[in-house]
């Protein structure tokens, strides 16, 4: 990623206060975030189980997100453009001009395919829990929309290191393979990829592979 770009997300993400979570205008005191958030506000989960090898099953809150659609056939390009595009929103592309502090996760839904790994993207970036309960400003770039994303469960595989569009079709098998080990029923039309750091972090980074559950 360019130098300016890693710039720029190493001001977002320096040490941003921790907040009150807002869920549809409740606050909500009794979630905490896990350690991979950083400071960094993450979209509210809870684990209902997890499988021998790992993989954990997480019932996800009902939440809002800003998300843009991408084709290609290149995971690294549509990630590079989906990500600036929605940085441009948080930057003050939007109705009130208003600038939005970065969140954690950056996710990729994915629709695997040709490629190898598919054709179509979605990018999202969670909005901050002062918004999850709306007045969240319109964006003002044209294919940038605001998504309510009713609850949800995935089973989710945790990985290190800078994901590649390979290191997502290795994980993503790791995960299968456990999931039908233990007769799990899971989507097959859909993976979302879910990084929670800046690029300027070289060490101890935490990525994820969701797999929705059927």
């Amino acid at each position: 990623m360019k130098l300016g770009l890693a710039l720029a997300l190493s001001t977002l993400y320096v040490a941003m206060a921790s907040r009150d979570v807002l869920s549809s205008g409740q606050k909500i005191t009794s979630w905490e975030k896990p350690a991979f958030c950083r400071d960094l506000d993450c979209p509210i989960y809870e684990v209902l189980k997890t499988l021998d090898g790992g993989v954990e099953l997480r019932k996800y809150s009902s939440g809002q997100w800003v998300s843009t659609d991408i084709s290609g056939v290149s995971y690294k390009d549509a990630m590079r453009k989906g990500f600036m595009t929605l940085f441009g929103y948080i930057s003050g592309a939007n109705a009130d001009g208003r600038k939005i502090e970065m969140t954690a996760p950056v996710k990729t839904k994915l629709k695997p395919g040709p490629g190898p790994l598919c054709q179509e993207f979605t990018v999202s970036f969670y909005l901050p829990y002062e918004y999850q309960g709306g007045g969240a400003p319109k964006p003002s770039e044209k294919g940038v929309y605001l998504e309510n994303t009713p609850s949800f469960e995935v089973f989710v595989h945790s990985y290190g290191g800078f994901s590649s569009e390979q290191s997502i079709i290795e994980e993503a098998g790791k995960v299968i393979s456990e999931l039908d080990k233990a007769g799990e029923k899971y989507e097959t039309s859909t993976w979302i990829a879910a990084g929670y750091d800046a690029p300027f972090r070289l060490t101890d980074r935490h990525n994820e592979i969701w797999i929705p559950k059927k």
